[in-house]
């Protein structure tokens, strides 16, 4: 596998370091719901950088994230601004600029954990086929969490933002086309308070060290402390 044949691409569908813009999640306050979006995507940055000799990674940013801290500016390789109000319009921008260069692709949700560095060079491998295939990413409740693909499909891929909760219709479309579909299951999507006692419980085990490192475990660590209420 060589650098110039795959992609990644972190995708959030808000604001995520911009407080105030970024959405309020649950009882949070305006600053703990962006430290929350902000401590996910850091994560993957983390485990992206470990990646960066056999994958190019493209980092998107909502217009208004801006005014990133400069030690955050700096761990960026690729940088790309965007309209999250618009998130369809801009994933077919981003083919436009990066999808159609490589053989191989991913796009990761930015509200997600719990892939880990072997889990993206599986999705690789996976997709080293030269047929049309289509990797689907998705959790418990078959919410989609990542979607892998060597062909753009503009039907599958233009609207993903009412798709991503819908694992099934997904599917069916895939079939449609007759891609080889692979499904990789157990991640996690943050969107609620139910997710957020899962991500407690998992963080717990040992096993989440291989998605999830020692630093970000104790920024997570604090926010359960300040908001244990929500755990009950």
């Amino acid at each position: 596998m060589t650098k110039s044949n795959s992609c990644i691409c972190l995708l959030p569908l808000s604001p995520v370091f911009t407080t105030g813009a970024a959405p309020v999640f649950e009882t949070f306050t305006p600053e703990y719901s962006s430290q929350l979006y902000s401590i996910l995507y850091e994560n993957y940055m983390g485990i992206f950088q470990e990646l960066n000799d056999i994958s190019t990674v493209v980092y998107c940013l909502d217009e208004n994230d801006r005014e990133i801290p400069k030690c955050i500016a700096e761990k960026f390789t690729v940088r790309q601004w965007i309209n999250t109000s618009e998130i369809n319009a801009e994933i077919k921008n981003l083919n436009d600029k990066y999808f159609k260069r490589f053989h191989s692709n991913i796009i990761i949700f930015a509200h997600s954990i719990g892939v880990s560095g072997q889990d993206v060079k599986k999705i690789f491998s996976l997709l080293e086929m030269e047929d049309e295939s289509l990797l689907i990413g998705r959790d418990n409740d078959e919410r989609i969490a990542l979607l892998g693909f060597n062909t753009y499909n503009e039907e599958l891929m233009g609207n993903i933002f009412e798709d991503r909760n819908h694992y099934n219709e997904m599917l069916i479309k895939a079939s449609k086309h007759e891609n080889f579909v692979h499904t990789l299951n157990n991640f996690m999507l943050i969107e609620s308070r139910e997710d957020f006692k899962k991500l407690y419980s998992e963080l717990s085990k040992k096993e989440s060290l291989t998605y999830c490192n020692q630093d970000i475990h104790e920024k997570f660590t604090h926010l359960f402390i300040e908001y244990k209420d929500l755990l009950k």
